[in-house]
């Protein structure tokens, strides 16, 4: 059987040696005693920020309104009274048609609704003498009303020798000349408005529950860099694609001083949901003792990730 020694003198002489030392420091005013390092602090200040939830993709830029002027009878090209590139107003003229056919037609309708409204007022004066049956008048009634349409009729065939612009905007190339003869359908020109832009993007179905009509949104292109305008999310399909499980969003953007055009790339930056307060900190610093933070300071965080599926997306929060 063994047995274990214990030699408490050692110990004892260490713990009297410790004591000793704390007294000696302590008569001493604390000069010689151990004492721990200053805790440092790091310091931050916090402020009620906005905090964004966005959405940033790449779209197509489209004309907000876009039209192919076709004529919509046949007839030779009298005059095509415009510029190619330039601006138009609403109703001004793009092509002028040979009417002089038409225009008979009109004078020839409008004499026999005369006869036919004179030939009415005298068997309403025959039937009130009751020499006339009332047949007789229902007969010249009906006979004036269709005489009355024949006119309206070849008055809207004449009008479409004048063809104008439907809306204000920017008109094409010419596809005709003056000369030529068209048919009814045949193209003369397109007319785009590009004051008012339309900007195409896809969104990945996980996102599509977030999205809302008028939400808005940024649109840039690389075009013009540094140029950025602010529209709103004007349609958001209610079917989705099927193959790419994504929904097609339509956004409405101003165009000043004409700089986007339609088929133009565009950079799109989409708010999904906000937030008017939410609270940010920033390192400001460290400091040797404690200090109250002061809410006075800003701070900025970006934290964005790729779609799966979608290498052009990601969605981003800001504040």
């Amino acid at each position: 059987m063994t047995s274990r020694k214990v030699f408490p003198f050692p110990i004892a002489a260490v713990a009297a040696w410790l004591a000793g030392c704390g007294g000696s420091a302590q008569e001493d005013g604390g000069g010689g005693g151990f004492q721990f390092p200053p805790t440092a602090v790091e310091v931050a200040t916090v402020e009620s920020v906005p905090m964004r939830d966005v959405f940033e993709t790449v779209g197509t830029i489209e004309a907000a309104e876009f039209v192919t002027i076709v004529s919509e009878i046949d007839g030779s090209v009298v005059s095509l009274p415009f510029r190619e590139g330039d601006p138009i107003a609403k109703g001004a003229e793009i092509a002028l048609l040979e009417d002089s056919e038409l225009a008979a037609h009109r004078d020839r309708a409008a004499a026999l609704r005369d006869q036919w409204t004179a030939n009415h007022e005298r068997v309403a004066k025959v039937v009130e003498m009751q020499a006339g049956s009332a047949q007789d008048l229902d007969d010249a009634a009906a006979a004036l009303k269709v005489a009355e349409a024949d006119v309206a009729l070849a008055r809207a065939r004449l009008a479409k020798t004048r063809i104008t612009a439907p809306f204000a905007g920017v008109v094409g190339p010419r596809e005709v000349s003056p000369g030529a003869f068209v048919r009814a359908g045949e193209p003369i020109t397109r007319l785009a408005k590009i004051s008012e832009l339309e900007v195409v993007f896809s969104v990945p179905e996980r996102y599509s529950a977030d999205l809302a009509r008028g939400a808005e949104v940024k649109v840039s292109t690389p075009a013009w860099p540094g140029h950025e305008v602010t529209g709103r999310i004007d349609v958001v399909d209610p079917i989705l694609d099927a193959a790419t499980r994504s929904v097609r969003v339509i956004a409405r953007v101003p165009n000043p001083k004409s700089r986007f055009r339609p088929g133009m790339s565009a950079n799109v930056s989409a708010v999904l949901s906000s937030r008017e307060s939410a609270r940010r900190s920033s390192r400001t610093g460290s400091s040797s003792s404690s200090t109250s933070s002061s809410p006075t300071a800003r701070s900025r965080r970006r934290r964005c990730g790729s779609e799966a599926g979608a290498p052009t997306a990601s969605r981003c929060s800001r504040a």
